[in-house]
């Protein structure tokens, strides 16, 4: 990993001990990450089918889905003469 180094120098208008009115600060900060970005067109919107087949068959609603069929199997036989 490579670093950077930032010196940062400033002025005083106090008297400094050594008689200088300059004061240096280094710092070592680690270099800039890259960062990869994916345009937003890229990403395609799901069609209505898949949206609906994957809400229908999500594990969360699964219960909901199995008694809405067997409620439509019941109606089926039910009505056959």
């Amino acid at each position: 990993m490579t670093s950077t180094r930032l010196t940062l120098a400033t002025t005083s208008n106090a008297p400094q001990p050594t008689g200088s009115n300059q004061h240096t600060t280094t710092i070592n900060m680690p270099a800039p990450k890259k960062v990869y970005v994916q345009r937003q067109s890229a990403i395609e919107p799901k069609g209505s089918v898949r949206s609906t087949f994957d809400a229908l068959t999500s594990p969360e609603n699964r219960a909901v889905v199995t008694s809405i069929a067997a409620f439509g199997v019941c109606l089926h036989l039910c009505a056959a003469p």
